[in-house]
């Protein structure tokens, strides 16, 4: 995750492109990681320590 953001920060600095599209792939990474946690049922989120509400915080942390 820190890696993601760190290059996100660097991407910005070095051209406008390259920060849209360090913005696009943290935005998809996001979007995947979101629409994975959502196909869980809710035994497979019980055993990963997870119940359906936590998604949201846990995706806006990537």
């Amino acid at each position: 995750m820190t890696a993601m953001v760190s290059h996100y920060a660097e991407a910005v600095t070095e051209s406008p492109v390259a920060g849209l599209i360090a913005r696009f792939n943290a935005w998809n990474a996001r979007r995947v990681t979101r629409n994975e946690l959502n196909s869980l049922s809710e035994r497979l989120l019980e055993d990963i320590g997870l119940v359906r509400a936590d998604i949201d915080g846990i995706v806006s942390k990537i």
